[in-house]
């Protein structure tokens, strides 16, 4: 079983002066996509530029190419009802009346897609109705193993200033997750770029955007230096219980992420 994960594909506008680069860059991902033959394409977020129904619209028919099928979640840059009005034939993203959460079993494996956007807030938000969610989710009682997806990384990632952008009630979330053990991956988007981490008694992981593009990286308390990104997506192998999660470049070459 192999879930690629996409992630922060900021679709413009047509009448924006750099919608056509971005339409060039997913089209070339998608087609990466494809010919790495996966089961399922989750896509973490961020998924337009400014949440205008245009921008869902375009974004409808660039995924389209897609020979997977795929499921969308929110970012910061998005807007649910748009989101939902132009992919009302999803009925999973009509799960929750206040939040875009759902889960979907997958082959044995169940992804979790928990939406930690709140309107007008850069960073991760949840709330007690969504942790109540999750909940409910992880006390099903079922052998399969857990990918659970956020937009925004639960984990100082590194990059500037993304990490100052905070996380409410992110500790809620790590006691839950901590309590269960079979959350065997977190997978996030938001930053931009491919990193990794063990948190909460598991591994935690983000994918890097669509686009190429330079990141300030710092760690702790050193100063951030410049990093240039390639653009990918993740590739999350899972074998009965186990997961193995992957880089795939869009100039073709792969790497492991590890901790």
């Amino acid at each position: 079983m192999r879930i690629a994960q996409i992630s922060d594909l900021h679709v413009r506008r047509a009448s924006a002066k750099d919608a056509r680069q971005f339409d060039e860059w997913l089209t070339q991902c998608i087609a990466s996509v494809s010919a790495a033959g996966p089961d399922v394409v989750l896509v973490t977020g961020d998924l337009t530029e400014s949440g205008h129904e245009e921008e869902y619209r375009r974004l409808r028919e660039l995924m389209g190419a897609l020979t997977a099928p795929h499921y969308l979640m929110p970012g910061n840059h998005d807007d649910p009802q748009a989101l939902r009005n132009v992919f009302s034939d999803r009925p999973y993203l009509f799960e929750n009346e206040t939040h875009v959460s759902y889960a979907v079993d997958v082959d044995g494996v169940r992804i979790i897609a928990l939406d930690s956007m709140k309107p007008g807030r850069a960073g991760g938000y949840l709330d007690v109705n969504r942790l109540a969610w999750l909940q409910l989710q992880l006390g099903l009682e079922a052998p399969r193993p857990v990918l659970l997806a956020m937009h925004h990384p639960p984990f100082a990632a590194g990059v500037w200033p993304m990490d100052w952008l905070g996380f409410t009630n992110v500790r809620d979330l790590e006691a839950m997750v901590r309590a269960n053990p079979r959350v065997r991956r977190i997978v996030s988007g938001h930053v931009h770029c491919a990193r990794a981490s063990t948190w909460a008694g598991t591994f935690a992981c983000t994918s890097p955007s669509i686009r190429p593009q330079r990141l300030l990286i710092g760690v702790g308390w050193q100063a951030p230096s410049l990093h240039f990104e390639r653009a990918g997506f993740l590739m999350h192998a899972v074998d009965g219980g186990n997961m193995r999660t992957t880089v795939h470049r869009i100039d073709g070459s792969v790497e492991t992420l590890e901790v």
